[in-house]
This record gives structure tokens, C-alpha cells and sequence, in this order.
């Protein structure tokens, strides 16, 4: 897959658009979602300086009379909420980003604490997948409630 269709799986992915089976592409290529959110990162920052760039812009051509006052603040207006929008995706990606550090991190590199979140999450996680899809719910409440003795019992595919 080309940079530019992972970058939009990656997007899309944030934004909570994708499928099942994108997502599990994600898994499968840790390194490169995780590099894509950075990159990713990096470009709302980047369009952000345009934009703090842009208003200066609007607000000295405004102040100056070279641009008549109502176009400077409808310019100004527009941009902010351009802004608004890009801080708004790069809390999501922030957020995303910190998730698939930890959900691949090395496992010898976390506290034992960690280790134990990361494991409750996980099996969180399998038990409400294999919840809307199993009508008897039993053993994998069972499994469930084994992780907090530290044991396994969820299928290998959870």
C-alpha cells in the first residue's frame, strides 16, 4: 500500500471510520501506523504556522486599510475556525497516538502496573468483541474474570 492510502487509512482510522478488517491492517504494520500518526503530527503543526501566519497576515492588512476591515475579519473568522478544527483532529491524533504507543510498547520496557493495565485492557477489549457476537455469555464472562488472577482463558483470535 502506497504512503498516501496508508496516511488515509491512518486518518480514517482516527476518526473512527474504519472497518474491522482495516484496523486489523493497522495492527499488523505497527511501526508504520505509529511513524503515519507522527508524520501526520507534524503536518497539523505545520498547518497550524501557516494559519498563525495567515492571520497576522489578515490583521496587518486589516490594520493598515490595504484590506477593507469587514474582508480582514470574515478572512480572520474563517481562519479560526480552521484552526479550531485542525486543534481539534490533533487532540484526537495526540490521543491515538499515545494509545498505539502503549498498546505496542515492549513489554520488558513497562512497570509491573503497566503490564497489569495493558492485560485488563486487552481482555476488556476481547470480552466486548466476542460479547456481540456469542449468545451465551458465560465463559467468556469466566475469562474475563480470570485476568484478575493473571490467567489467559480468552481464544487466541480475541
Amino acid at each position: 500500500m502506497d504512503q498516501l492510502t496508508f496516511r488515509n487509512l491512518v486518518a480514517d482510522e482516527i476518526k473512527c471510520r474504519t472497518t474491522d478488517m482495516k484496523r486489523r491492517y493497522l495492527v499488523d504494520n505497527p511501526e508504520r501506523w505509529i511513524s503515519t500518526i507522527e508524520e501526520l503530527r507534524c503536518d497539523l503543526d505545520s498547518q497550524l504556522e501557516r494559519i498563525d501566519g495567515q492571520i497576522a497576515q489578515v490583521r496587518s492588512h486589516g490594520g493598515d486599510g490595504s484590506m477593507p476591515v469587514a474582508a480582514a475579519v470574515e478572512r480572520e473568522l474563517d481562519l479560526d475556525r480552521k484552526r479550531s478544527n485542525i486543534e481539534r483532529f490533533g487532540r484526537h491524533v495526540d490521543a491515538r497516538l499515545a494509545e498505539i504507543r502503549d498498546r505496542f510498547a515492549d513489554l520488558d520496557a513497562l512497570t509491573p502496573i503497566e503490564r497489569e493495565v495493558r492485560l485488563l485492557r486487552r481482555a476488556i477489549e476481547a470480552h466486548r468483541r466476542l460479547v456481540a457476537v456469542v449468545d451465551d455469555t458465560d465463559a467468556i464472562d469466566a475469562a474475563l474474570y480470570a485476568v484478575l488472577q493473571g490467567e489467559w482463558h480468552f481464544p487466541e483470535a480475541a
